[in-house]
């Protein structure tokens, strides 16, 4: 879409729009002329607010981000501001030297207060993490001590189970005689 904006005639063009089929109606009794007082037409008989720019807004130029520039081209948004090097200025409600002497004294103090709170929480840091190793440290040669205990105690129960097979077979074996030799001293 492109806009052509016409000086002579404050006409503007643009292009690239589908053509749109608009009825239009003639009244006779209309006015050529429509009258428009501060720029904004009135549709009620309240009282209207008159605005007007805050000071430091008075410098600049302010147009709509509507208007179509001269150069043809449509403007949304545009800021440009000055920054003086002007000299030195007498600030109004400027704070007495001694006071600010006096403030930077104090924030000098709570900035060593604030050093201090910081390197004695480091320090305590440091300390937990040592314990916390420490710690650590127990808990892998509990673990070892525990997998060496388990292991023992596998040991002994294949020993026990052994032993208690050892003992069937020959109460099995006893039980076999016994019955070989009670069956024929019974007959």
């Amino acid at each position: 879409m492109s806009y052509y904006f016409d000086e002579e005639s404050n006409d503007v063009e643009v292009e690239d729009i589908f053509d749109i089929r608009v009825e239009v109606e003639a009244i006779a009794d209309m006015t050529d002329t429509v009258e428009v007082e501060d720029g904004v037409a009135s549709t009620s008989q309240r009282p209207q607010i008159t605005r007007s720019l805050p000071t430091r807004l008075q410098d600049y130029k302010v147009t709509g981000d509507d208007e179509v520039t001269p150069d043809g081209e449509l403007v949304h948004f545009s800021l440009l501001a000055v920054i003086g090097t002007g000299g030195k200025k007498q600030i109004k409600n400027a704070v007495p030297e001694p006071e600010l002497k006096k403030r930077n004294e104090e924030l000098e103090k709570e900035l060593k207060e604030s050093k201090e709170r910081e390197e004695q929480m480091k320090r305590q840091l440091q300390s937990a993490w040592e314990r916390l190793r420490v710690a650590e440290e127990a808990e892998e040669r509990l673990c070892s001590q525990l997998g060496e205990l388990e292991a023992e105690a596998v040991y002994q129960a294949r020993d026990y189970h052994d032993r208690i097979v050892s003992l069937m077979e020959q109460l099995s074996r006893a039980q076999s005689l016994l019955h070989e030799v009670i069956p024929s001293s019974s007959t």
